[in-house]
């Protein structure tokens, strides 16, 4: 319905209910929503925690061992899950067991997201890509203290 579709005297019935500006409706609030981009700690696992969802994990009598180091490189790492699951076992320097420096260091060259077989030129379900935000080629090098 339109002013046009209304008389004159409906037209004063109405007008003083409708917030009408100059281009249509008024809305409520002009001001812009605050946002933050800081993490509520209380969604955040603690160590103990992640320790007894890794142990949770290596116990599966399926797949157990290797889903338990895919996640506890997200946890103690910080990769991207597309960019763990393109590491390879060269790919990790692992400090001797009676070395003074515990940390591990990780290089990430490459990620590997899941696309599904359909959208992937090979018909493979990953597909390969440089590292996000990062140079083509370019690698970034993780440190993780050993658990």
């Amino acid at each position: 319905m339109t002013r046009g579709d209304l008389t004159d005297a409906e037209w004063e019935l109405i007008e003083p209910h409708l917030p009408l500006g100059a281009f249509g409706p008024i809305p409520e609030s002009t001001a812009a929503t605050k946002t933050t981009n800081a993490v509520d700690k209380r969604s955040l696992l603690n160590p103990e925690q992640a320790a007894a969802i890794l142990d949770w994990i290596r116990r599966r009598p399926r797949g157990g061992k290797r889903l338990h180091a895919f996640f506890a490189t997200l946890y103690y790492c910080g990769p991207r899950p597309e960019e763990a699951v393109a590491m390879r076992v060269e790919d990790v320097t692992l400090p001797a067991p009676d070395a003074d420096d515990q940390w591990c260091e990780l290089l990430i060259h490459t990620a590997t997201p899941e696309v599904g077989k359909q959208w992937t030129d090979t018909g493979e379900i990953h597909e390969q890509r440089d590292l996000k935000g990062r140079a083509e080629g370019e690698t970034a090098r993780c440190r993780a203290i050993r658990p």
